[in-house]
């Protein structure tokens, strides 16, 4: 459904930065282009394995559930927290109801991002055999995931900004001295860490498998 809405998004406007931002990667330059698909891939592969069932996969997936499952959290939190209410956000998005046709950019976006937290909680608390998930991942190796996986998204937009002279986000103007990018990463390598402390918590919680054994 995410893609679904992903793939009817209009293209930005020439005169917009994320317009030229996307010149070389597109799509790919959106921290949630990456945590959706990485979630998706991950559900995906969760459901077949459990369906075999495959015991291989069970454990694979139980490895990586904490921090593909921060990563979603991550995606919905900082949309509704940062983007959502955004006055320029809401600005862009009155402009384009006002299209005619209408183009209503900020329900889109609202159903695109929804989705991700709810999905990364119910595939621990009620997919999951908690005592299998804890004994298969590793919170210290979770952690590590996504503090590399931060290292690597602002190493591509790094990189991006250099190639295309434009930022895919407009606060990120704003980080101008390697301090102000070094803040920045620890800042965010920490609240997706909450997140999967957060989803390791709750795996200590009686689960559904549980319940019916």
């Amino acid at each position: 459904f995410a893609f679904v809405l992903q793939s009817s998004l209009l293209p930005s406007k020439a005169v917009e930065d994320i317009y030229h931002a996307q010149k070389y990667i597109g799509i790919w330059l959106f921290l949630t282009q990456h945590c959706l698909t990485l979630q998706a891939i991950h559900l995906v592969v969760s459901l077949i394995a459990f369906a075999g069932p495959v015991p291989s996969l069970v454990r694979l997936t139980n490895c990586i559930s904490l921090w593909i499952g921060g990563l979603g959290c991550f995606v919905t939190v900082q949309y509704f927290s940062l983007v959502h209410n955004n006055p320029e956000f809401v600005a862009t998005c009155d402009e384009t109801v006002s299209r005619d046709p209408p183009y209503n950019l900020r329900i889109k976006c609202f159903w695109l991002h929804i989705f991700a937290l709810p999905l990364a909680v119910l595939d621990v608390t009620v997919s999951r055999n908690h005592e299998e998930l804890r004994g298969d991942s590793s919170l210290v190796v979770s952690l590590l995931m996504l503090f590399f996986f931060t290292v690597f998204y602002l190493s591509i937009i790094v990189a991006n900004f250099s190639a295309t002279g434009h930022w895919p986000y407009n606060f990120l103007k704003e980080l101008t001295t390697l301090g102000a990018w070094a803040g920045f990463m620890t800042v965010q390598s920490a609240i997706l860490c909450v997140f999967c402390l957060s989803l390791w918590g709750l795996s200590f919680l009686p689960s559904s498998w549980e319940v019916h054994a």
